[in-house]
């Protein structure tokens, strides 16, 4: 019999149908955290209907029931069955596995959520085959797409400068929330590489321009917000640990015609919405630190812009899990910009959650 373990992003869930295999009328015990297999053996035993055999006899007919505990050293979250599995038709061994790796049982998932929403794949989704001739299960990876949605609000604090002729003006460029959406696809048929693509959209707060040189006659403006998408193919090395990516990033952000106040056009000071695509390549790496911790480093070549100002961008960004589906996360992202003598860099520092559905 095969039992597929369908990946599910919902707050309760469970490496295996359980519900379905208690509908069933398998009698299925999970057990906890802590809990000796002698004192699951104890616990048991008070409720079986098998008081015709010792508490040791129903110790080791326990384990004959459940052969997948012989492949854990430990059982917490493991579930067994508390009672012969038996169907009419058929003996135990037809009974449905409850095999789950030690990490899967103990967190008691059924996929990464995490994992999913940053492009990278988990082992947690399997398929299961037991039959008398072999009563170990053949665990086996199932072959099928997989798309994750996500989502993330942040917060952040950001830096403007603008040098020309060393005349230079110095805003905040301050954003309240972020709003944040994307898609990450693992395609079956390039098991190492997945693609996310993702959107933003980010509120700004009215600037206070600092301009120690007293060229401009306003100093309060009001931002257009900032909005960006990207693109980018991912592969992943040595069991997800590693990834390098790379794609294309668009972005709309708030530079000021400081340039056109310094040659005398005006003396106004104004916000302009300056429109960048950039090539990107970045390099992400996984590791645990009581929970999954992920971080990215990336750098982004202006490729097209629809002004003079041209230049570069470099992010460094860090995620830790919070459960299997949400994630705190904090970043650092800064603009180098130039147009001949002109010098513009924003630096922008935020923090923020994220969830995958």
């Amino acid at each position: 019999m095969k039992w597929i373990i369908l990946a599910t992003l919902s707050l309760n869930t469970y490496s295996l149908d359980i519900k379905d295999i208690e509908k069933k009328g398998y009698q299925v015990y999970r057990i906890k955290k802590d809990e000796s297999y002698k004192d699951v053996v104890t616990k048991l035993y008070k409720k079986t209907n098998q008081k015709h055999m010792t508490e040791e006899e129903f110790s080791k007919i326990l384990k004959k029931w459940n052969p997948h505990l012989n492949k854990v050293s430990d059982f917490t979250g493991q579930y067994i069955y508390s009672n012969y599995p038996y169907s009419p038709q058929t003996g135990y061994q037809w009974a449905p596995d409850l095999y789950q790796s030690e990490n899967l049982a103990m967190n008691r998932v059924r996929y990464e959520g995490f994992d999913g929403a940053m492009g990278l794949r988990s082992d947690l989704i399997k398929t299961t085959k037991r039959s008398p001739a072999n009563t170990k299960s053949i665990i086996e990876n199932v072959d099928e797409n997989r798309i994750f949605t996500f989502a993330h609000i942040t917060t952040s604090r950001g830096s403007f400068s603008d040098e020309i002729l060393g005349n230079k003006i110095q805003s905040q460029q301050n954003s309240p929330i972020t709003i944040g959406a994307g898609i990450s696809f693992l395609p079956k048929s390039l098991p190492k590489y997945s693609f996310v693509t993702s959107l933003y959209f980010s509120s700004l707060k009215a600037s206070d321009v600092n301009d120690p040189s007293t060229t401009v006659t306003n100093t309060n403006l009001d931002l257009a917000p900032e909005i960006g998408a990207n693109l980018y193919i991912q592969r992943n090395y040595t069991k997800n640990s590693t990834n390098i990516y790379a794609g294309l990033d668009y972005e709309q952000f708030n530079t000021f015609n400081f340039d056109k106040v310094i040659n005398s056009e005006t003396t106004e000071l104004k916000a302009i919405q300056q429109k960048v695509i950039y090539s990107t390549i970045g390099i992400g790496y996984r590791f645990k630190f009581e929970k999954p911790v992920q971080v990215k480093v990336s750098y982004s070549l202006g490729i097209l812009s629809d002004t003079e100002l041209k230049g570069n961008k470099y992010m460094v960004y860090f995620n830790q899990r919070i459960t299997n589906r949400y994630w705190y996360h904090l970043l650092f992202k800064k603009h180098n910009l130039s147009d001949n003598s002109r010098e513009t860099t924003i630096s922008r520092y935020g923090i923020g959650v994220g969830m995958s559905f």
